[in-house]
């Protein structure tokens, strides 16, 4: 084999070895808990980068779904394909701000921004990670050389020790792609769930300011346990989400609520159903991101049952519970405490 061919492939192949298996699981495991709780994900990349950056979104939105166009698709958006905004923001603000300019406005908290750079230390690269920092957004970095400043700035990073960009940028094409099937089995993976408030939708509410304390105070509501049966049924899986402070207030612990649980569907074992998984809260009022309104419970379950939010949906009696899904990023169906109409209930989540 021809010398300059011999040495280009042999080191291609030593740098893309380079990294550890655990680092690629990390960042995969990024990209999954980004598209299963409904974040977005933003890409950057100057010169050839760039190019790289625009083939890893086409990827992320269409290669990883082309088998079952149904899915719910990543919310993916590329900051380097506005050929007008970039240049607008260049002439007006300086090339230093053509991405974070775009971003700042619009990333939150747990969004991803994913950054193509063999030096780590364009400015522009910089000031972008350092905006999305900010804002408690993700920093998933492909880097060469040492990684540059953006290394310390990165919640995870791959980087190909090499100053060759050739050699870096073909190492980034193949991690990308490698990523792209990775999450292309997750997503074929993935489940739908309905998130069922418990007291008041599934059993009788008790007086306000207060809680099952006790088995003898949980009683089933009317068609309750149908509704279980019937989202089973149609291939959901059903998840409690319930808020219980009354553990926090001392009224009862959470071993009991976990007993109850089990009972809950050692009487649904009767019909042949059950609840997939239970989650609760026990804090007190603004003590943690969990309790509903706040999203924390759905986040959990989707991570641990490898869930997608957009195309899930939650029951709920209270404008907290609205509230929560409307942060997890799911879909709200209201009910009436203690009042269920199943029918009603299945053909909106059947549809």
């Amino acid at each position: 084999m021809d010398k300059i061919i011999k040495h280009y492939l042999s080191s291609q192949c030593k740098i893309i070895n380079s990294i550890p298996e655990r680092k690629i699981l990390e960042a995969v495991n990024f990209f999954k808990q980004a598209y299963l709780c409904g974040k977005k994900v933003f890409v950057i990349g100057n010169g050839g980068s760039s190019a790289i950056a625009e083939h890893f979104v086409c990827d992320l939105k269409k290669t990883i779904f082309k088998e079952n166009s149904k899915l719910a698709y990543f919310d993916v958006i590329s900051l380097v394909s506005n050929n007008s905004l970039l240049t607008a923001i260049a002439n007006d603000h300086g090339y230093d701000k053509v991405f974070s300019n775009q971003i700042k406005n619009f990333i939150s908290k747990d969004d991803i921004l994913v950054i193509f750079s063999v030096s780590g230390d364009s400015t522009n690269i910089v000031e972008a990670a350092r905006i999305s920092r900010g804002k408690g957004a993700k920093v998933v970095s492909f880097l060469g050389r040492n990684g540059g400043k953006v290394k310390k700035m990165s919640d995870i990073s791959l980087i190909f020790s090499s100053s060759s960009y050739s050699l870096v940028e073909g190492s980034f094409s193949v991690y990308t792609h490698l990523i792209t099937d990775y999450l292309k089995f997750i997503v074929s993976q993935s489940q739908r769930a309905v998130f069922i408030d418990r007291d008041g939708v599934l059993n009788k509410k008790p007086p306000k300011h207060d809680y099952v304390k006790n088995f003898s105070e949980f009683v089933w509501n009317a068609g309750s346990m149908k509704l279980i049966k019937a989202i089973n049924n149609l291939g959901f899986l059903s998840v409690v989400v319930t808020n219980q402070r009354g553990v926090a207030r001392k009224l009862m612990t959470g071993k009991f609520i976990e007993n109850l649980h089990i009972k809950m569907n050692r009487d649904l074992s009767k019909i042949g159903t059950k609840i997939d998984a239970f989650y609760y809260c026990p804090h007190g009022l603004n003590r943690c991101n969990c309790r509903k309104p706040q999203a924390g419970m759905l986040f959990s379950a989707a991570k641990d049952l490898n869930i997608r939010l957009k195309d899930s949906y939650l029951i709920g009696d209270s404008h907290d519970d609205e509230l929560a899904s409307i942060n997890a990023g799911c879909r709200f169906i209201k009910v009436d405490s203690d009042k269920l109409d199943v029918t009603k209930i299945i053909n909106k989540i059947s549809k």
